[in-house]
């Protein structure tokens, strides 16, 4: 079978298409090689080579778009873009012999979602948002670089927002200040839902929105009717495959720290049901919840979560190009596959497409798939704790007084002094008279007493800590 073709465009800021690039490495002017990895809910990367003599090398500027197409000659596709993105680096390297490679480096279109914060502060509209995980999504593409972004130098040029379906699980929070690409991601995991920026002409590009899955229904008796598809070894479709089963970076409980401080601090604790037995199975994270308005705004913030942290299922697949796998009409990015491994059919989703191809013009493409999402068991305890303080205060009152004690006291002594006077003459007689001296004292002494009075009624503080746990199971995921 013949080799598919490639062709990349360039176009100017305004979309102008200033160059097309083709042809093998070898042919003077011809693409020297290019890799292109293409992510679903993310962004995406190429690297796209020049023979360093080619005079179209000054042509790449900052941002100029680069716009890979291809061609299967095996069937009747016809020209179609598979990836665009914008020129963000110029590499150059020596490789001996004067041999000299331009490189051109750059990112998805999906970029521009990464590009930008929730500029809004806390509990202002723009942060805080509640409805159906789609309408949220595209309010906060549309107010960050959409035409409703404040102030208007954050708005993107050539951004559009697809019309709003309202379709996934009720979301609610507050994110201001956050990367915009993050928190579509998180809102996309809750939803479920997948999400790219899509072209949609010369220099215009849509944000776009597909709940549940982007692709098409490919799996072993689907419900869409579609034409199954199925990667094995056993059946010449595949040249190299990698099934890898890791928990190593999975999260299956998490700590949501609401309101208050300290021992005072609302806490939500969700955990996932695991798929194992072990007794060490149990993967816990926190993450702060002040900012969110109430419990469901913890919930949303809690099950979004444990989605992105869970453990992961992948395949990473060399696909050989047969007359029953060609990439576009058998299978794409987004697609529900179903893939063997050992005797193992296990439903997947292809969530990145990997291109190389080098100067010969040969291709190399790899798939990566990921288990689809499917329902988590949650289960979540309300830990709160609850103060009540009385106090009860009292006047203390000092009151002096100065009492004056006066103490007579009255000594009286009686002398009697007896004087015998004698006279003594011949012829006279002799008279005795006795006088009684009386000798009264008074002795007065004052004692002056001061007595202070000091009533004291001291200040108590009753303090009564609740703390009252509830648990409640979540509904699955719709």
């Amino acid at each position: 079978m013949q080799e598919s073709l490639y062709q990349v465009w360039l176009r100017d800021h305004d979309g102008n298409r200033i160059e097309v690039f083709g042809g093998k490495g070898r042919i003077r002017g011809g693409m020297k090689g290019l890799t292109v990895m293409l992510r679903l809910n993310d962004v995406g990367r190429y690297e796209f080579g020049l023979n360093g003599d080619d005079e179209r090398v000054g042509s790449f500027k900052q941002d100029y778009q680069l716009i890979f197409m291809r061609r299967d000659p095996n069937i009747d596709t016809g020209w179609y873009e598979f990836f665009r993105g914008f020129h963000r680096a110029n590499e150059y390297r020596f490789e001996g012999e004067g041999a000299e490679t331009y490189i051109s480096l750059g990112r998805h279109l999906n970029d521009l979602l990464a590009a930008e914060t929730i500029r809004y502060p806390h509990r202002n509209t723009g942060a805080c948002k509640s409805g159906p995980a789609e309408s949220i999504a595209k309010r906060y593409v549309f107010q960050n670089i959409g035409a409703g972004a404040l102030p208007a130098e954050r708005i993107r040029s050539g951004v559009q927002v697809q019309s709003d379906g309202g379709t996934g699980r009720h979301w609610e929070g507050c994110r201001g200040d956050r990367n915009l690409l993050e928190i579509i991601q998180e809102i996309a995991e809750a939803a479920p839902a997948d999400f790219m920026m899509v072209p949609t002409g010369d220099a215009s590009f849509q944000f776009q929105w597909r709940h549940e899955h982007w692709g098409l229904d490919r799996r072993v008796d689907n419900a869409d009717g579609n034409k199954p598809m199925k990667f094995s070894p056993r059946l010449g479709n595949v040249s190299r495959i990698r099934y890898r089963q890791d928990w190593q970076d999975e999260g299956n409980v998490v700590y949501l720290l609401g309101a208050g401080q300290g021992a005072l601090r609302h806490v939500l604790t969700m955990t996932a049901g695991t798929d194992t037995d072990t007794p060490w199975a149990r993967r816990a994270i926190s993450r702060d919840g002040r900012s969110t308005i109430d419990d469901i705004a913890l919930q949303a913030l809690g099950v979004s979560t444990l989605e992105m942290y869970r453990h992961t299922e992948i395949f990473e697949i060399d696909v050989r190009q047969t007359r029953s796998t060609r990439w576009r009409r058998d299978w794409d990015l987004g697609d529900l596959v179903t893939c063997e491994y050992k005797g193992q059919w296990l439903d997947q989703q292809i969530t990145a497409i990997r291109a190389i191809i080098n100067e010969r013009g040969e291709e190399e493409i790899t798939i990566i798939t990921e288990a689809l999402r499917t329902e988590l068991d949650i289960t979540t305890t309300s830990t709160s704790t609850t103060t009540s303080t009385s106090s009860s205060t009292s006047t203390t009152t000092t009151s002096s007084s100065t009492s004056t004690t006066s103490t007579s006291a009255t000594m009286s002594t009686s002398i009697t002094q007896t004087y015998h006077t004698a006279t003594t003459t011949s012829t006279t007689s002799i008279s005795t008279s006795v006088t009684t001296i009386s000798v009264s004292m008074t002795k007065t002494q004052t004692v002056t007493t001061t007595t202070t009075s000091t009533s004291t009624t001291s200040s108590s503080t009753s303090t009564t800590s609740t703390m009252s746990t509830s648990t409640t199971t979540l509904a699955p995921l719709e």
